[in-house]
């Protein structure tokens, strides 16, 4: 029976998957899910602002206008909650493009910015400081939406261009004390948020990028322990079906790895009991001994081919004839490493060789003892053999006279 080698490593374990190459799809789409959890989650925040806002104009006595802007933008609100509840609901499956609901998720932040632009400029008040107390508002209103919009990026700044206009041109047709160090503080206020939003994205997208590294890593190890488990089933299937048993020796360790059909061949059985009672050397035959381990001495140190048929000791004690063959592992510097040997069962040959050597020194002693002249030639006539004692008291001739000379 013979078995069919192992299949050569695949691609895969040759080329593991990148672990430092990453799309801009496989850090845009982590982002963009870590923005949607913000944005179910913030938005009462924003209404408690806005609320803020209706107090401010209930005071002034513009409770209805406000009260319908304020319902507006929980209108917008309660939109984005529920786009994001269904779209991290749905896991992103890929059955949007990251892109769209990127486009989406902007939409909601411009729609926000645009209402809070509108209750600056179309909701004026007539108390200059219920007026600062807006902007105050607004202003931190800036730094509110960097959770659900500048993890994002560009839905952040889809909320912050209306309002950012909408409040420098209040500041600029509005009546109110120190505008200049207003401006100064808006525009000081924009940058800064501009700045957070900027770093706030890079450390995210680096946070993500390791993760993504880390879990590409995980998956490409799972993949070539999957391979070498899967080259080592198919290895230890193709040994158990060859007639050999196989033995390998970590020349370095020490460790030692037996195949089913070496310990099948030695009695044994289990592979843990052989590895625990069998030393190769030891189990030689006393009278193959030097011979065997002197050539596999040999073998090691310069690489002689190392082929040798002795006596085993079984577990119970017997011996059995095995042809040995043995192949070393070297490293770069050229010493071995690893030695591994094939055992194969060769006792039936050498019962046969026996038993011809036996029936030919049977057949040449009769032969010898016979007064006869006994001789053989081959097809063209000439002399394959003769007696030897007759030829000498016959014909006075060596049998080395003659083979070889035609019958005639």
């Amino acid at each position: 029976m013979t078995a069919k080698p192992p299949p050569p490593p695949t691609a895969a374990l040759l080329n593991p998957p990148s672990t430092t190459r990453l799309a801009s799809g496989d850090i845009a789409r982590p982002l963009l899910r870590l923005a949607l959890g913000f944005g179910r989650t913030t938005w009462p925040f924003d209404l408690a602002m806005g609320l803020m806002v209706v107090g401010v104009h209930w005071r002034e006595g513009h409770v209805f206008g406000a009260l319908g802007w304020w319902l507006c933008l929980a209108a917008v609100l309660l939109g984005r909650w529920s786009y994001c509840q269904h779209r991290i609901a749905g896991g992103n499956k890929g059955n949007v493009p990251a892109t769209l609901s990127l486009a989406h998720f902007a939409l909601f932040a411009a729609a926000e910015g645009a209402l809070w632009g509108l209750a600056l400029v179309a909701l004026p008040l007539d108390s200059p400081y219920a007026t600062l107390l807006k902007i105050a508002v607004t202003m931190m209103i800036v730094f509110g939406a960097l959770l659900p919009y500048g993890t994002a990026g560009r839905p952040w700044i889809a909320f912050v261009v209306p309002l950012g206009f909408a409040q420098l041109l209040h500041m600029l047709t509005r009546e109110l004390p120190l505008r200049e160090p207003l401006l100064l503080s808006w525009a000081l206020a924009l940058a800064a948020a501009a700045f957070t939003a900027f770093r706030l994205r890079r450390a995210l997208m680096a946070n993500v990028a390791m993760r993504r590294r880390a879990e590409m890593a995980r998956r490409a190890q799972e993949h070539v322990a999957a391979e070498l488990n899967h080259s080592r089933e198919q290895l230890r299937l193709a040994l158990d079906a060859i007639d050999a048993g196989i033995a390998d020796t970590n020349l370095i360790t020490g460790e030692r790895f037996f195949s089913a059909r070496y310990a099948e061949l030695l009695g044994y059985p289990s592979r843990d009991e052989l590895a625990r009672r069998h030393r190769f050397s030891n189990a030689i035959h006393p009278d193959d001994r030097t011979r065997v381990l002197d050539a596999r001495r040999r073998h090691i140190e310069d690489g002689t081919p190392f082929r040798e048929e002795l006596r085993m000791q079984r577990r119970d004690g017997s011996y059995v004839w095995v042809q040995v063959r043995g192949e070393s592992v070297r490293g770069i510097d050229g010493r071995p490493t690893r030695f591994v040997a094939s055992l194969v069962d060769v006792s039936a040959k050498r019962e046969a060789e026996l038993r011809i050597a036996d029936s030919e020194r049977r057949y040449r002693a009769l032969v010898d003892a016979s007064p006869s002249l006994i001789w053989t030639c081959d097809t063209n006539g000439r002399i394959t053999f003769v007696s030897d004692r007759a030829c000498r008291k016959l014909y006075g001739l060596e049998p080395g006279d003659v083979l070889g000379r035609h019958v005639t």
